[in-house]
């Protein structure tokens, strides 16, 4: 081997060790804590991946011009399970969420409250 052969698979390292350190960075995240603040901004990075995922999949004109989507879904889906699989320790541990979970809880308690009600109104009255 010459040394410009060397040089240039230590040049390539980092990037090849990004994947790795990328999924023990999940399995971390799903078996330490992590402050409240920390996931919230988690949480918004998943949904930024999402959209952008979205974005290009809309855009794309042939299916080889996205053709590592399997892989990018594959792991924002483990992105979002770590996620909530962290969510749900610390609501179980500290018993409280973080403010963007308990915005989005929130509303969706509201929703359910009104459909339940508005469902209930039409079974009684039997007119819907």
């Amino acid at each position: 081997m010459t040394s410009a052969t060397l040089t240039s698979g230590w040049r390539n390292a980092p990037v090849a060790m990004a994947l790795p350190v990328g999924i023990f960075a999940l399995f971390t995240l799903m078996v330490m804590p992590i402050p409240t603040l920390l996931l919230d901004i988690f949480f918004v990075l998943n949904i930024a991946i999402t959209i952008a995922v979205l974005m290009v999949a809309l855009n794309a004109r042939t299916p080889l011009d996205f053709s590592s989507f399997p892989s990018v879904l594959l792991f924002a889906t483990l992105l979002r399970l770590a996620l909530n699989v962290a969510s749900t320790r610390i609501v179980l541990v500290n018993g409280h969420e973080g403010g963007l979970r308990r915005a989005r809880s929130s509303k969706v308690s509201a929703s359910f409250w009104s459909a339940a009600i508005s469902q209930s109104a039409c079974s009684s009255s039997r007119s819907c």
